[in-house]
């Protein structure tokens, strides 16, 4: 089997003829058809109402920048707070000093 290439007009030289093209044609087309039937949802899920409701709340864009908000203004209720608050600190150095006694 020769193999091929592609030239500018779109033509595929090195094969003998179509049909040394055709089985790797076909093999492509199964494969993708089985990924395709792969990739699709077999079953759709079956929900209540009530499940349904509490899906929407809890991927509703607005609900969760509600809680981010929320959190934020934690955060921010706590870093002002702690301004008001008593503050301690430890520091420590340490000094090396070398004297001559031999004078």
């Amino acid at each position: 089997m020769k193999p091929y290439t592609l030239v500018a007009g779109g033509l595929l030289r090195g094969f003998a003829n179509l049909r040394d093209l055709l089985p790797r044609i076909a093999v492509c087309g199964v494969v993708a058809a089985r990924v395709l039937a792969q990739s699709q949802v077999p079953n759709p899920v079956s929900l209540t109402l009530r499940d349904a409701v509490r899906l929407a709340v809890k991927q509703n864009p607005q609900q969760l920048i509600a809680a981010i908000r929320g959190a934020e203004s934690e955060r921010d209720r706590q870093s002002s707070r702690a301004a008001l608050l008593p503050q301690a600190g430890i520091s420590t150095s340490q000094v090396i000093s070398s004297y001559n006694l031999q004078t």
